[in-house]
Order: structure tokens, then C-alpha cells, then sequence
């Protein structure tokens, strides 16, 4: 999906999809979040991940 670009979309077992990658910046994330609300999708966690 072009709205998620950069990340990478897997489908789990439990139905439940994983956006994985890196973030620029706060305010990239932020707009992350809001196309994640836009589409209505149900936010069940946000990780960072030192790496």
C-alpha cells in the first residue's frame, strides 16, 4: 500500500498485520499514526526497537 511506504506489511498467523521500518523523525511517525487512524484501523501497539 503506497500510504505505508518504507514499511514493510506482514500478515501474522493471528490475523493481526506488523508494519515494520525505520522513521525519520516524531513527525513522521505521527503521520504514520494518523494514516494508521484515517483508515480506521484498530492500534494495538507501538515498539521502538534500538537497532
Amino acid at each position: 500500500m503506497a500510504w505505508f511506504e518504507g514499511l514493510t506489511i506482514t500478515l501474522e498467523e493471528d490475523g493481526n498485520t506488523l508494519l515494520t521500518g525505520s522513521v525519520l523523525d516524531q513527525a513522521a511517525l505521527h503521520g504514520i499514526l494518523k494514516k494508521v487512524r484515517d483508515l480506521g484501523l484498530p492500534l494495538l501497539s507501538v515498539n521502538a526497537v534500538s537497532g
